[in-house]
Parts: structure tokens; sequence; C-alpha cells
């Protein structure tokens, strides 16, 4: 990399005698920083975006190890990095966890899913608090496309309520040479261009990939081209220019795909996870196109290229947000204000010092409004679809038990089987019920905060200086700054809900095939350790098939020579003149031969022997998927077993007068049976369900939306802090008259620095 001239520029940049000042240290911080950037070998890309946009899924694909946790509910709460490192490297699959404060760093061996990360890494850790507590996780890995010392990092989200999320993916976006940013499928949000907005000041290097194509509505007209055209329009509309690369993947098919840890799409998957149907699904996410366009910028003349535009990008940068803040000193001096641009400047001031608490407690009244609408909304939609589930059921019921009626086999057995499908029916419908009402409230927190971030600075408009005066204007557009209700996106999800409810409509019904899938897979683990144990014996059988190893042999073979003197010279003149001799002979080729036979056989074993580990080790791992999914399917099985079989004890008073209605009359018998069932059914869901449903939101509710206010008033008073500054500013220089002096040591040092820095 040519660095000559932006190492010369930099130095200009930190012995600039302008800057000299406290008020400027963030340029020359900035500098120090990109001096670094020049030297370092490293090439970083950062993966960005919202608030559970589906980054640490896009990375477990692009590595192909379901490493990140990447649930719902469980998002990124620190700062992650992938490092490539070779296989020989010491912490080649270890992670690295390092703390704040003055806890030693620890080092882990990388687990075998996601699970063992999510106390280092999430929000959902109950051992530590990680935005506080974690400094960085870093995973070692060994990449299997490149030796490049390459580095992915894994971002909080710019729009995420916890403390610390906004400043650490800043100075992450600040250290790197490329961006991947994932957009929503809904389309731009105000954080996402937010989030473009300060990613230009450091980037020239984007890959754009719409995430999650896989829940696009194709019965509705959607598909992965018109939303790439939709986003890119909206994408050219903020300013993103030369018509990026916009990709459309989904990241959950592609690791599916490549992590044959992974046995299911979902907990309600069916269909057997065949080699076949992985190649389908990797097809289907297009993810080979993302990673062509990644390793294409990665290979060394392109990655250097990249790095050297992104560098020469953040200095041009820099150098301008200079000329631009020396620019302002020497407008600021030439201002010809008025009295009556005095007065606004005063009155903008009172009116923020005096509306200052006002305004934090409007923003508190409309989290704290915005709490009560959700959670109004989330009760009645609770009570609509557990009535809609009852109501079906009711229908299911009334119809199986008309056609026990007609039957003669044992009533008994027919209504255990009744039951039996109920409970699975059930299990279905809480597992559906439980991702929506998460996915509602994820997306009503995303939303009150950018509904937050629009009334601050709705609130404190930006100040320019045009012409000689003093402007204030909102610096929002309307055509990229809509926002959704929560409840307009809420009616968006229940389109998705029906369209998931015939998805996974028989999606239960897979457990029964568990077990036999363990059973299955522990034979196999069994006979392949059988198989390795006699391999070993195999292998000297076939080496003792050699016989015995072949002695070196010797043998004499004779030879003439001339002989020498006056009798040599005659002897050889008249015929004669030769002398026979004898030397040794040493022949070890029988023995290399079987040496070389010896070697082959032991390759061959020890290559078997390698690839039969290999074939142990996968399949062990999935035995413990097997087991793992077996054990909770059979642990929510029990918990409704629990609660049906507590309603026995109720009826137990009633079996003998069952036994005596079933005697007389069996339709009587079955109609009574239906009753219980559908009362036991109907406490469940209005009396047992509902109540879990109401004390979880609650507890989400309570425990996100202090955060939520956290963030919302620090980037309150941010953006007052810096309204405030820049009207006491204006105030006090415009006030003070600048002299003539004033005004000319503002041209010359604008002059100076323009000099220096051209």
């Amino acid at each position: 990399m040519k660095t000559i001239n932006v190492e010369e520029r930099l130095n200009k940049i930190l012995t600039l005698e302008q800057l000299d000042k406290d008020y400027y240290q963030n340029f020359i911080q900035r500098a120090k920083f990109l001096q670094e950037q020049v030297n370092d070998k490293s090439f970083r890309i950062t993966v960005v975006g919202e608030f559970s946009a589906g980054k640490s899924t896009f990375l477990n694909a692009l590595i192909g190890k379901d490493i990140l946790p990447h649930s719902v509910n469980e998002t990124t709460a620190t700062v992650t990095y992938i490092k490539n490192v070779k296989t020989s490297d010491p912490l080649c699959n270890k992670v690295l966890i390092e703390f704040f404060n003055e806890t030693e760093p620890i080092i882990i061996d990388l687990p075998q899913d996601a699970k063992g990360l999510t106390e280092y890494v999430t929000t959902m850790a109950k051992e530590y608090n990680v935005v506080q507590e974690v400094s960085a996780v870093t995973i070692h890995i060994d990449f299997p496309y490149t030796d490049e010392p390459i580095e992915f990092i894994d971002t909080p989200g710019l729009n995420g309520v916890a403390e610390g999320h906004y400043e650490r993916t800043r100075y992450e976006i600040q250290r790197a040479h490329m961006s991947i940013y994932l957009l929503p499928t809904r389309g731009l949000s105000q954080s996402n261009v937010q989030m473009y907005e300060l990613l230009k000041q450091y980037q020239s290097s984007f890959l754009f990939v719409i995430n999650a194509i896989d829940t696009l509505k194709e019965a509705e007209g959607e598909t992965a081209d018109k939303k790439i055209a939709e986003l890119r329009q909206q994408l050219a509309n903020i300013g993103v220019k030369n018509n990026p690369s916009i990709l459309g993947v989904s990241s959950l098919l592609a690791l599916t795909a490549k992590d044959h840890s992974i046995t299911k799409l979902s907990q309600y998957d069916s269909l057997e996870m065949t080699d076949a149907r992985r190649v389908e699904l990797l097809e289907r996410s297009n993810f080979k196109q993302v990673e062509e366009e990644i390793w294409q910028r990665l290979t060394n003349s392109e990655k250097e290229k990249l790095k050297q535009q992104n560098i020469e990008h953040k200095l041009n940068a820099l150098v301008q947000d200079i000329i631009t803040e020396f620019k302002e000193q020497v407008a600021i001096q030439e201002v010809e204000i008025d009295e009556r641009q005095l007065k606004e400047i005063e009155f903008r001031m009172n009116t923020a010092l005096q509306s200052k608490d006002e305004l934090l407690n409007n923003l508190h009244n409309f989290t704290s409004a915005k709490k009560t609408d959700i959670r109004s909304m989330l009760m009645d939609r609770i009570k609509s679809d557990l009535a809609e589930l009852y109501k079906v059921q009711e229908s299911k019921i009334t119809k199986e038990v008309a056609g026990f009626i007609k039957l003669q086999n044992n009533p008994e057995e027919n209504l255990k089987k009744l039951q039996d499908n109920l409970k699975q029916e059930l299990k279905k419908a809480e597992g559906n019920y439980t991702t929506n009402y998460i996915q509602i409230l994820t997306e009503f927190l995303n939303e009150v905060y950018e509904s937050a971030v629009l009334r601050i600075e709705s609130h404190y408009p930006k100040i320019t200086i045009s012409k000689k005066k003093v402007e204030f204007a909102v610096a929002l557009e309307k055509a990229n700054l809509e926002s959704l209700s929560a409840v307009k996106k809420i009616e968006k999800t229940e389109a998705t809900i029906k369209e998931l409810r015939q998805q996974e409509r028989n999606a239960l019904t897979q457990y029964t095939k568990e077990t036999a899938n363990y059973s299955k897979v522990k034979s196999e683990v069994q006979s392949l350790r059988q198989r390795k144990v006699s391999l070993t014996s195999d292998r000297q059988c076939e080496i003792q098939r050699l016989g015995k190893r072949p002695e070196i042999e010797h043998r004499k073979e004779s030879y003439e020579v001339k002989k020498g003197g006056i009798s040599g010279f005659f002897g050889r003149l008249f015929g004669g003149g030769y002398e026979t001799r004898t030397r040794t002979i040493t022949d070890d080729s029988r023995r290399k031969a079987w040496d070389q036979q010896e070697q082959r056989i032991k390759s061959q074993f020890t290559q078997n022997e390698a690839n039969l580990q290999r074939q142990i080790i996968a399949a062990e791992q999935r035995l413990r998927r097997y087991e793992e999914s077996s054990a909770e399917a059979d642990t929510r099985l029990q918990q409704l077993k629990f609660k049906l079989q507590s309603l026995q004890g109720e009826l137990s008073s009633l079996e003998r007068e069952k036994k005596e209605i079933y005697d007389r009359n069996k339709q009587l018998y079955y109609a009574n049976q239906k009753k219980e069932i559908l009362y036991a059914l109907e406490q469940y869901l209005t009396v047992d369900l509902a109540k879990f449903y109401r004390q979880e939101i609650e507890t989400i509710l309570n425990k996100e939306l202090p955060k939520l206010n956290k963030a919302i008033d620090e980037h309150y008073l941010h953006t007052y802090k810096g309204y405030i500054d820049k009207l006491q500013r204006l105030k006090k220089q415009v006030v003070q008259k600048a002299t003539p002096q004033q005004l000319i040591d503002a041209q010359q040092n604008l002059q100076k620095v323009l000099k220096t820095l051209a």
C-alpha cells in the first residue's frame, strides 16, 4: 500500500498550530487513529444493522458454524470479534473474554453451539451484566476460504436500547475497512437513516444485504427482486450513490444448510434434514452470491485497494471537517446579526432551558403511554387468539366425538387419543403465539425509540449560517423518515401469523420420530466405535500377511582387470594380460519393496481411521442434537400432562356416574366427556395460559422499558447539549461584535488550514 502521501497529510494535521486547543482534540484523536490504521495489517469488516436485524445469524452462516447466539430474545450486548487464525495458533478454536474492570480475561474452548456464548455476549446473560462488565469477546477460528488476517465484527444495533450500544458500534465502524449493512425487508426506518449518516463518515466500501428473504410473502407478490428495487430507491433518496451492491439472502437457510449439527429449521420442522435438502436450502438462501462478493473483495489486490480507499476516505472526511470548522469560524465572525435574530437566539436558548425537564418528562410519558397501548393491545390480542383457538378446538372435538359414537371399540381409548391430539395442537399453538408476541414487542420497542428520536430532533433543529444570516431548520426529510405506528406493524404481523399457521400445521407430529432417530443414530455411533476398535487389528493382520521382513542380500560377482607391467603389456599384445577378480554386491530391493508395502498399508489404515473418526464425530453430534430435541419436547409434554392431570382430581368423584351413564347410554357418556374436556380446555386457555402470557409480557415490558428510557435520555441529553453549546457559542461571538482583527485572524487561520491541508 502506498502510504507516503497519507502519512504526510496526517503529520500535517497533527502538527497544525491552529488545532492546538482543547476544542479541536477530536480532530487530533481522529488523525492519530488513522495513523494506527495505516500500519495495521489486519482487515476489519463490521456487520451493522438494527437491533434484531439478524447480524449474528448472518455471521454464523458466513463461517458455517452456529456459534453466536441469535434467538429473537438474545440480542448482542457487546462487541464480538471473529478472527481468522491458522490452525497452529494456540488460540485457534478458543474464545477470549475481556472485562472492563480489573477482572482477568478468561479463555474458554469454542462451544459446540450458540448456547455456550449466551452468558458472555447477549442481553440474556444471568451471571454478567454484559454491557457494563464484558468489554469484548474474541472468537478465533480458521476460515476455510482464506489465510489472510481477516476480522469480522458483530456489533450491537445502533438502535438497541441497552446502554453503551451506540458508542461501541460507532467506535468499531471507525476502525473498520468495510461494512456489511443488513437491511430489514420492511424498508428503511429512522435508525437506518441515522446509521448510514454515521457510516458514510468513515466508510467508502459497503455491501448492502437484505436479510430473511425466506419470510417474504410470495403469495402476496413479494419477491427478493422487488424488495431490492424498493430499497435501492430508498437508499438513493438518502444519498447513497453509484448504484451500490444490494443482495437478498436468508441467513437462517444458509446456516442450516452448512452446519450439519443443525437437524431442522425450527422446533416445528418435521422434514428430514438430508444432504439433498441442505443443498436445496443453500440454493434458496442465495448466500453463495454474498460469499462470492465478500471473498472477491478480500483478494490481496482488492483488499489492499479497499484499505487504501478506506483510509483516504476517512482522511478526506477529516480534512473536510477541519476546513468546515474553520470556515464556520469565519462565517460566525462575518455574521451580520440583527436584533430580531439575536432575540430568536435568546428565545431559543431560554425555551430550551425552560422546557428541558418538561420535554424529558413528555418523552417518559410518551413511552409510558405506548407501554399502556401495547399492553392493552396485546391483552386484547391474547384474548382474541385464545378464544379463536378454543373455537377451533371445540369444533374439532365435537366432530371427533360424533365419530366415536358410531364406533364399537373402547371409548376410553378413543378419548385418550383425542386428548393426546389436543395436547399436540395446544403445544403447536403456544409456540406460534409466543414467537409472534415476542416479535410484536420487538417491533414496538424499535418503534418507540425511533419515534422518540424524531421528537427530539424536531424539538432541537439544525443551526446553519447562510449568507451571513443565522437560520434554523428541522433537518428531517419526510420521504425518508416515515414511521409506521406499532399498531400498523402489528397488523402486518397478523398476516404473517396466518401464513405460519398453515406452514406449521403438521410440525409437531414429528415428535414421535425423534426417539426412533435417536435410537438409529445411537446404533450407528456404537457400530462406528466397534469398527474403529477392529481397525487396528485389521491393520496388524495385513502387515502380518506380508511375512517376515526380507534380509539384505549379498552375492559375489567376478570381473576382469588389466595386468600391469611388461608382462601385462606382452600378455595383451598376444591375447592375454587380464586377471579375474571378485567383489561383493549388496541387494536390498526386496526389503525396500516390503517396506513400501508396509507403509502403504499403514497409510491406508491411518486414512481409514481418520475418516472413521470424522464419521463418529458427526454421528455423535447428531446424537446429541436428537437427544436434546427429544428431551425438550418431552419436557413440554410433561408440563402439559401435569396441567391436564391436575383436572383429574375434580373428575374422580364422577367416575362411577360416568360408568353408569356409559352403561345406559353411550351417546350421553360421550356428550358428558366432551363437556368436561371442553371445560378443562376453557379453564386452561382463559385462566392458566392467559395468565402466563400476561405475566410474561409485563415482565418483558418492565425489563426493557427502563433500558429504552435510558437510551432515549442519553440521545436527548446529547442532542440538547450540542444545541445549547452551538447557541451559546453563536451568541457569545456575535454579541461581542467581532473586531476587524478577529475576523482577519479567523480568515488567516482558514487560509493556513487550507494551504496546509491542500
